[in-house]
């Protein structure tokens, strides 16, 4: 690993200060940054950044490029032309596909700010499907993406509070009803 590949910096997001490791690529200039919480060692670091496609060696080159430099060119006139149906068919595609390196540091900027990775949910009513229509994403991608980078979904222990509360309540608003019943035809 050569010194420069690998950064780690510490970054204000949303009024929040969070450690992050950043990569960049030599030939296109593409910037990775990742947040993984208590990562301290910059060899796990760049194996990660391997696992999600960079390439690091005596050169960084992001997948976007290491795709296109063992792709075979396409022969001349095999180009096709995006019609307005194909574009409308990527925006409204709820099929989850890969998101490019630019698309996926902006997930993460999203996500940044509206997921609370600790307790595993979304804040400020945001979901899947809401980060998806602002980033114009399929929201199956965000949420493969968000699964992938900051795990599932889990509840809010104070709206697990809530339903139980709301159970309790419903019960006991059968029982009153039952019992209202019983009076009621008592007294005809």
């Amino acid at each position: 690993m050569t010194p420069r590949a690998v950064e780690h910096v510490r970054t204000q997001v949303a009024n929040q200060w969070r450690t992050e490791w950043r990569l960049q690529c030599d030939q296109c200039g593409a910037m990775a940054r990742r947040h993984w919480r208590d990562l301290s060692d910059p060899q796990i670091a760049e194996k990660n950044f391997k696992t999600q496609g960079w390439v690091i060696g005596k050169a960084v080159t992001c997948p976007a490029c290491s795709a296109q430099k063992h792709k075979t060119p396409a022969p001349p006139g095999a180009e096709r032309k995006r019609t307005d149906r194909m574009t409308t068919e990527r925006k409204t595609s709820q099929k989850p596909r890969d998101l490019t390196v630019e698309e996926r540091g902006r997930v993460r900027d999203a996500l940044d700010v509206y997921f609370d990775a600790e307790k595993g949910f979304y804040t400020d009513g945001y979901s899947d499907q809401q980060v998806g229509r602002e980033l114009d994403l399929p929201w199956a991608s965000v949420a493969a993406f968000r699964d992938l980078a900051y795990g599932p979904i889990r509840s809010d222990p104070i709206l697990e509070e809530v339903r139980a509360g709301l159970v309790a309540v419903e019960k006991t608003l059968a029982g009153l009803k039952a019992k209202a019943a019983t009076l009621e035809q008592r007294l005809s």
